[in-house]
């Protein structure tokens, strides 16, 4: 008889309560990737990282089972499975996730450190280790399974698209630029570089959070990144949840025609996804692969440049999972803030 792994993707205030879709006040993650917009607006957070990195928390735990059993995640928790292959996982319809999930038993404590010790410390699975009962990864363990060799795992489900997306793409320099969404500041000048009528428009529509301690997603400045980028030859690649009005003249009178972003290579990624998906396929999912084009950008980019804060080690879930996936070669710039 097979088993099953069941993920749940839960938002982080329900980390700690066992069946909370039970609760009348729960909210479903998906409800938070995919407003009214449907996708289609570029700067909506979509937490892809964060939710690679929460199907990375249940291949290691499948792992620690000798994979004799198959995870299950909702579709609608990652609907990028339209593109990417994930081993040893299905996509299955909300409303069967649910309906017998009674059943199912949460990995108990003890479990859950024996799975964290073996994967941490790269200690060889017990051969005899299966699975004997359905079971429930609790939200709290995508925090214990921060691997980083997982993500090589994971195929296209067309191989041939990611030898043209590879092709396509590993002519660029990328620089991630996460500065919309969840961005931070100590002092509001540093949002003078973009002019005052901007300057207001970003702070009222963005929503910084003002703090004094240190983050990985502060704000970082133009100046911060064309230093960064002061050594680089060819053309240079800007993913960014940024809409255009936030970066692009100033990015392009530093780099003119040097300079290409999502808008740059639309169409061009457009062509390449009607040779393996359907007419009917990109009206129904073309936010699929509109969330992915900088992603792509990234993990087959000739070279990637991060810049972080020297005092924090996270950097972005986005970049750092798109990194992995093919070890694309990475230049951290830590700077002081």
């Amino acid at each position: 008889m097979r088993y099953y792994i069941r993920c749940p993707k839960v938002n982080h205030d329900w980390h700690d309560v066992e069946f909370p879709w039970n609760n009348p006040n729960y909210i479903e993650f998906a409800d938070h990737i995919d407003p009214s917009l449907n996708g289609d607006d570029k700067s909506i957070d979509t937490a892809f990282g964060d939710r690679l990195w929460w199907w990375n928390a249940g291949y290691n735990a499948a792992r620690y089972y000798n994979f004799d059993c198959r995870l299950q995640f909702k579709y609608d928790d990652m609907p990028e499975c339209e593109v990417l292959r994930f081993p040893h996982t299905e996509f299955v319809g909300t409303e069967y996730f649910y309906s017998n999930i009674k059943e199912f038993e949460y990995v108990s404590v003890d479990d859950q450190s024996q799975m964290e010790l073996t994967a941490l410390k790269h200690i060889p699975v017990d051969p005899n280790n299966s699975l004997d009962r359905n079971i429930i990864l609790p939200g709290k363990m995508s925090d214990r399974f921060n691997l980083d060799d997982t993500f090589s795992v994971i195929e296209f489900v067309y191989p041939e698209l990611e030898e043209c997306l590879s092709q396509y793409f590993s002519r660029f320099n990328v620089v991630h630029v996460r500065r919309y969404m969840g961005v931070e500041y100590s002092d509001e000048s540093v949002f003078d570089e973009l002019g005052e009528e901007l300057k207001k428009k970003y702070i009222n529509e963005v929503e910084p959070l003002k703090t004094l301690e240190p983050s990985p997603w502060s704000y970082y400045t133009n100046s911060h990144y064309f230093n960064a980028l002061k050594d680089v030859d060819g053309p240079i690649y800007i993913a960014t949840d940024l809409p255009r009005e936030y970066y692009y003249d100033a990015w392009y009178k530093e780099y003119g025609d040097m300079l290409y972003d999502y808008d740059s290579v639309y169409d061009s990624i457009e062509y390449i996804f009607r040779e393996f998906y359907s007419y009917r396929w990109m009206n129904k999912n073309r936010h699929i692969m509109n969330r992915l084009i900088d992603w792509f950008a990234i993990a087959f980019a000739n070279h990637l440049h991060i810049v972080k804060r020297r005092d924090y080690d996270t950097i972005s879930a986005y970049s750092d999972t798109a990194k992995l996936l093919r070890n694309v070669p990475c230049t951290i710039h830590e700077v002081e803030l």
